[in-house]
């Protein structure tokens, strides 16, 4: 077996696995200890990339109300393409134990994670198909 056969097994088995594994993890472990929460965009901050080269992102400021207490967080992803309308609501996602650790719902961000996770097998079985290919064909 040669080391691109290696790399191929490899990295075959970690995407397959790896990925699916993951994803279940953070999903499971986060939406077990979570709320959800309706919320209202109250503000847009913009904020510099860690990057020189890229723009300034957008982040929604989102207001939340939980037990009977409001409380604000700003959405961790941003763009640099959409602009947010002041009361446009928002779904939050929060720790009951600590309100003020939230998350802001995105549904792009979670067809991109979603895709990512899930397509890591994909790409790890056609790894390992071509491991197949290069020393059974």
């Amino acid at each position: 077996m040669t080391a691109f056969d290696l790399f191929l097994l490899l990295g075959g088995l970690l995407l397959a696995v790896g990925g699916p594994l993951t994803y279940l993890r953070e999903q499971r472990g986060w939406e077990r200890r979570s709320r959800s929460v309706a919320g209202v965009i109250v503000g847009v901050e913009m904020r510099d990339s860690d990057t020189e080269s890229s723009v300034p992102t957008r982040h929604a400021r989102v207001r939340y109300e939980f037990d009977g207490r409001s409380y604000e967080c700003v959405a961790h992803y941003g763009t640099s393409w959409r602009s947010f309308e002041l009361g446009e609501a928002r779904e939050v996602h929060l720790d009951p134990h600590e309100p003020q650790d939230a998350r802001v719902h995105s549904d792009l961000v979670r067809r991109i994670e979603t895709v990512g996770y899930l397509g890591a097998p994909v790409v790890g079985a056609a790894l390992l198909v071509a491991l197949l290919w290069r020393n059974l064909g």
